[in-house]
């Protein structure tokens, strides 16, 4: 797993998502996957590996009736920046 890499994110929420999903056994066996069958030429290769990012991290929200604390998961979940991620597990895959 990726636990060495420490990236200088801009925002918290960035960071702790990375933090995470590093010590996330089973998202990293997916995410190297996905990177190994991709083609690094595909201009779409970044935003695919983004969106597979986010679909893992929002799935994982827990189903909260409308309320403060749904509307604050989700301003937070909405802060993390996605293709951030992406480019830095592809720069790391691709090392």
């Amino acid at each position: 797993m990726t636990t060495e890499r420490t990236m200088d994110w801009n925002d918290w929420t960035t960071k702790r998502c990375q933090l995470w999903l590093d010590n996330d056994e089973f998202f990293y066996q997916l995410l190297t996957e996905l990177i190994a069958d991709g083609d690094p030429s595909d201009a779409h290769r970044v935003s695919k590996i983004a969106a597979f990012i986010r679909d893992y991290v929002e799935d994982g929200k827990p189903a909260l009736e409308p309320s403060l604390y749904d509307d604050l998961i989700n301003a937070l979940l909405s802060e993390i920046d996605y293709y951030a991620l992406a480019n830095d597990y592809i720069d790391t895959y691709d090392e």
